[in-house]
């Protein structure tokens, strides 16, 4: 099956890979914005940088997918380790558990 028209037919599954790598790109650029704004607001720190009470900070703010990529630059640890601590210590901060929230 093919897509196009003018004369131009492209291969059905050439254009969905040509909309999925697009869809990647876009996804890309939006992350970059918030690792941006995060750094802007003081959340995040510069590369390299971070303590645990950088992670403290963006578990408490709810920015876990960052915390616990931080933790993991930290301690060199698995994801799932790093998910564990970073929702105790989430819980510990704030006095609610995962299945509460």
């Amino acid at each position: 099956m093919t897509v196009g028209g003018h004369g131009l037919e492209i291969p059905l599954p050439i254009v969905i890979a040509l909309g999925l790598f697009g869809l990647g790109l876009a996804a890309r650029r939006g992350r970059a914005r918030k690792v941006e704004a995060l750094r802007r607001s003081g959340l995040l720190p510069a590369e390299g940088e971070g303590t645990m009470e950088d992670v403290r900070r963006l578990a408490e703010g709810r920015e876990m997918i960052e915390a616990i990529k931080l933790y993991r630059q930290l301690h060199r640890c698995d994801l799932k380790t790093a998910k564990e601590a970073v929702e105790a210590l989430r819980e510990t901060a704030t006095g609610t558990r995962k299945d509460e929230v």
